[in-house]
């Protein structure tokens, strides 16, 4: 085999690789988020501490070094840590905003949907924030983006709200825990602008190639908040331990199927994070975009299929407004 065959076989696998870690990291992550949710919605702030420290465990030893003295040291880093400020403070509170969402009867569905609309969002934060002029395309796009936003909101069923089985959604008759969900996702949605602007900002100073240090430091300053979140944790991880025993084999050991459940999701949104990062550093934003809507889409209808997820045709005209126009923007961005 020639040099030439064996390189190519080498970008298909690496390429296999980036695509299996989205594809099948993302859309698993999904399904374990979900499995997890709904015998748990309220282990949020437990979710996120775990996917946290699972980074924070596997990329450390990449920042440690020895000292002339033989003893452990972080390596100098690339970017000052004041400048990670924002984005590291702005990370945490979007992940734990997204995930604490779900204790107020938010289906994931709509939770794909509204995460979808970012791009807009950054958007409107570059005209207002930036000075960026933009074509009528993607104008017109923003606008449809939004209003299929909000009638997926208005006519998506309140999970467990008596509410959904007595009025319409057009009613906006909304429990108060669901308008609360709607709005810790909104601030998410508007804090991840800001730190997209600021990301730029950085990548354009340092490098792109600053991201390893991003992801890291992202998730290992959060470390030192969990004793603040402890109330939460502690009772969800009691939850945990009590839920079924799943046996191993013919083995007389059995693990509680939360704790199954965690690992599975800490694992793939290891995979998904990593993948999505390594995808970035190889292809334009409009690549990544293209290839994330693709993805939701998938994790949306595979959602719907699996759980049996509450559907309607005016939830249906509102998702394909969102995924349609995402993809006209990202042809124009």
């Amino acid at each position: 085999m020639s040099r030439r065959n064996f390189w190519w076989i080498f970008i298909l696998i690496d390429w296999i690789t980036i695509l299996s870690a989205i594809f099948g990291g993302c859309c698993s992550n999904a399904w374990s988020l979900e499995s997890i949710m709904r015998k748990s919605p309220d282990c949020g702030i437990l979710l996120t501490f775990a996917q946290f420290a699972a980074v924070t465990v596997y990329h450390l030893p990449h920042f440690l070094t020895l000292s002339s003295s033989w003893s452990l040291r972080f390596k100098a880093r690339q970017v000052p840590l004041y400048d990670w400020a924002f984005i590291v403070s702005g990370f945490i509170a979007v992940n734990l905003l997204n995930n604490f969402a779900f204790k107020f009867k938010i289906p994931l569905p709509l939770h794909i949907v509204f995460r979808s609309s970012g791009l807009c969002v950054s958007m409107l934060l570059g005209f207002f924030v930036l000075r960026r002029r933009y074509t009528l395309t993607q104008i017109v796009c923003v606008a449809v983006v939004t209003a299929g936003t909000l009638i997926t909101t208005a006519y998506s069923p309140q999970t467990g709200s008596e509410v959904a089985s007595e009025h319409s959604p057009l009613d906006f008759d909304f429990s108060w825990d669901y308008v609360v969900g709607i709005s810790m996702l909104a601030l998410a949605l508007i804090l991840s602008g800001f730190m997209g602007i600021n990301q730029e900002k950085l990548y354009a100073k340092y490098g792109s190639h600053t991201w390893p240090e991003m992801l890291f430091y992202s998730h290992s300053l959060a470390m030192p908040l969990i004793p603040f979140f402890l109330p939460n944790i502690i009772p969800q991880l009691r939850y945990f331990n009590k839920s079924t025993k799943v046996q191993l084999g013919e083995s007389t050991i059995g693990i509680p199927e939360m704790h199954i459940l965690l690992v599975a999701n800490v694992f793939t949104q290891f995979l998904c994070i990593t993948g999505v990062n390594k995808l970035t550093a190889k292809v334009s934003n409009l690549s990544v975009n293209l290839i994330l809507t693709v993805r939701k889409a998938i994790s949306l209808v595979f959602s719907i299929w699996w759980y049996g997820n509450s559907w309607n045709n005016e939830m249906t005209v509102g998702t394909l407004a969102v995924l349609v126009c995402l993809s006209l923007l990202n042809d124009d961005v």
